[in-house]
């Protein structure tokens, strides 16, 4: 269909089909069909008309469903430490601190950014002496600040990736995956270990689908178990 034919109108108001939801939300039609196939707290509308078999949505319905969903994203990112945003943005941040910061259960959380999606977070701008005397990582405090702006938890991943942005390489593993490891490892720490229906818990705070945070779970058991000190 053509964008005119993702929006008509329907007895005087105007209504889209998912296609234009996608278009909207920047979003591909896969993730688009996984919000209205999902269990989730932000329900989507409901179809107030049907078109040479296409179903059309009322256009306020879909912006408040937006939008409300853009507020359950941002709700699930982990708070940052105001000291982030305080000192001259030349500054170099080591990386415990950085991660600290942004409410990371450890370092390691930046290092998969870093190692499976290059580009997500900021690049290591040098290096500084660590707590054992080794050099370690660290990062200009100004890129840092960036990323945390831009941080609002639509990291839609390999699923929402819009139409023909590039696939993801071997290892890949998208924000949204990193974020749920990362808050699946603090939550686990925070309980003292793993126990069975971690993930369901943590689907039902984010309202995500419980699915989505079996892989997080294991993985943030694995890298619990394999966690260095630096």
């Amino acid at each position: 269909m053509t964008a005119s034919e993702n929006q008509r109108d329907v007895d005087g108001r105007p209504v889209v089909n998912r296609a234009w939801i996608g278009e909207r939300a920047e979003v591909s039609s896969e993730t688009v069909k996984s919000w209205f196939r999902s269990a989730s707290a932000v329900a989507p509308p409901s179809a107030v008309a049907t078109i040479d078999r296409v179903q059309f949505y009322d256009l306020t319905d879909v912006e408040r469903f937006l939008a409300e969903r853009q507020k359950a994203k941002r709700a699930s990112v982990l708070p940052t430490d105001p000291e982030l945003h305080q000192g001259d943005e030349d500054d170099l941040i080591d990386i415990n601190t950085a991660a600290k910061w942004f409410g990371f259960s450890s370092p390691s959380v930046i290092r998969s950014y870093l190692r499976h999606n290059p580009g997500y977070f900021p690049a290591p701008a040098g290096e500084v002496e660590g707590p054992s005397g080794r050099m370690i990582r660290a990062f200009r405090r100004g890129d840092l600040i960036a990323f945390d702006k831009k941080r609002d938890g639509d990291n839609t991943g390999v699923a929402g990736r819009p139409p023909g942005s590039p696939g993801p390489t071997a290892g890949h593993r998208s924000p949204d995956v990193l974020r749920r490891i990362a808050m699946a490892r603090q939550y686990m720490e925070q309980l003292g270990g793993w126990h069975r229906g971690i993930a369901v818990e943590l689907a039902q705070q984010t309202d995500e689908p419980v699915s989505r945070w079996h892989r997080a779970v294991r993985e943030a058991r694995q890298e619990l178990s394999s966690s260095d000190t630096l």
